[in-house]
């Protein structure tokens, strides 16, 4: 434990008493912060990283049992240990201090050691228990990206799999016809794609759940960027009798990771294409300021209903949806845009209307 990262807060209305205190901690290495009354204690905890507070009981206005009491109703504060300085040494009193909250006690006239060994293993308390608490949130978000990850895996890849699997058999059969052979085949490339597709943010959504994925920044040219997903999806819109254009301005270069942003605008067109029926239209386009660097898919689709705006990009709510064309969807590949993006600096600004379309823009720091 690393005294000099330590912060200590003296509560006490003598200065005698202060004076005594702050020598022999600050002797030893703490960094300290000073009241004179419980209100003004109450004052420095709102805007001061405490790590341990030592208490008077015994204080004009307001005691430090009151004071105790109102920091442990504090849920910001509350976990901080409070160790109680009193001459008293009648037991209801001790007791008292436990009651509401005290880690500890220690009487006057001060005894140096005593002192130190109490403040150092109640920090240490707080340093293992803040630990305790830091690895159980961490086990809880492993827990649920695992039920989800098994979620998505069951429901979602199950399908599209058990789909390939009867049109592999139907193509298998010698009498199908020239037609029906044709669009098998079809779909089976579409359903393909559209498994492999969930498959690949199935595993960047994993990855970047563990803290895997760190952005490797390089200068991308953003048409070349576009011009890569749009002239790999045209295909798929082109099936739905979709046009897909780009408008990406040449000297739009921004610093990015290529692979995480090729992942976001692919993800973003092939979620307008789902959303797009046929004889619909895409257009991707890009604009740059001082600031920012912007890229905006907008499709005439079928919209996206105001309550589930706000529900897109949040990792804790699983949206299943179902494309024009029954294409099916998990809503796994916006969270990696929005995870993606974030790790850029970046924003993603979504306006939507039923019936008339979304368009999804990317915001991009320049600089």
């Amino acid at each position: 434990m690393l005294r000099s990262e330590k912060h200590i807060l003296i509560v006490d209305d003598v200065q005698e008493n202060v004076r005594i205190l702050a020598t022999i901690l600050k002797n030893e290495g703490y960094k300290l912060a000073v009241a004179f009354s419980g209100k003004e204690a109450l004052k420095i905890l709102e805007v001061s990283e405490i790590d341990l507070i030592l208490l008077d009981v015994m204080m004009p206005e307001m005691d430090g049992f009151s004071v105790c009491e109102i920091i442990k109703q504090n849920e910001k504060i509350m976990d901080i240990p409070i160790i109680f300085i009193t001459a008293l040494t009648e037991e209801d009193s001790i007791v008292r201090g436990f009651e509401v909250g005290g880690a500890d006690y220690i009487t006057k006239p001060f005894k140096k050691r005593e002192l130190l060994v109490r403040v150092e293993t109640h920090l240490e308390l707080f340093d293992s228990k803040q630990k305790i608490e830091r690895q159980s949130a961490e086990l809880r978000r492993t827990i649920s990206s695992r039920d989800k990850l098994y979620s998505i895996i069951g429901h979602d890849l199950r399908s599209p799999l058990a789909s390939i699997y009867m049109m592999l058999n139907a193509l298998q059969k010698n009498d199908i016809n020239r037609d029906d052979f044709t669009n098998l085949v079809s779909m089976l490339s579409q359903t393909t794609n559209d498994t492999f597709e969930l498959l690949e943010n199935l595993l960047y959504w994993s990855r970047n759940q563990l803290g895997d994925l760190v952005p490797w920044k390089s200068p991308v040219s953003l048409k070349f960027l576009v011009s890569e997903n749009v002239n790999v999806l045209k295909a798929n819109a082109a099936r739905k009798s979709i046009e897909l254009y780009s408008e990406i301005k040449d000297d739009v270069i921004i610093q990015a990771d290529k692979n995480m942003m090729k992942t976001v605008v692919r993800n973003l067109i092939s979620n307008a294409i789902k959303f797009t029926r046929s004889g619909g239209r895409i257009m991707v386009e890009s604009e740059k300021s001082d600031r920012w660097a912007k890229i905006s898919i907008k499709d005439t689709g079928i919209g996206i209903p105001e309550e589930k705006l706000e529900q897109l990009f949040d990792s804790n709510v699983n949206l299943i949806t179902t494309g024009t064309n029954d294409e099916r969807g998990s809503g796994l590949g916006l969270k990696v845009c929005h995870d993606f993006v974030s790790k850029h600096d970046g924003q993603i600004i979504v306006n939507s209307k039923i019936g008339e379309g979304s368009t999804f823009t990317i915001l991009l720091p320049t600089t």
